[in-house]
């Protein structure tokens, strides 16, 4: 039983690590994006 804990254990410890790799990532590229639609943003023309 012990055994099996352990396994449960470092299952749940690889899941929570990948998912939280993956919000870092994803907090990046929205960091370094960010400033970058800022600079596309375009002005519209009076007619």
């Amino acid at each position: 039983m012990n055994s099996l804990r352990k396994i449960k254990h470092t299952k749940k410890r690889q899941i929570s690590h990948a998912f939280s790799r993956n919000y870092l990532v994803g907090a990046v590229i929205v960091l370094i994006l960010s400033p970058i639609a800022l600079l596309t943003d375009r002005k519209q023309f009076k007619n």
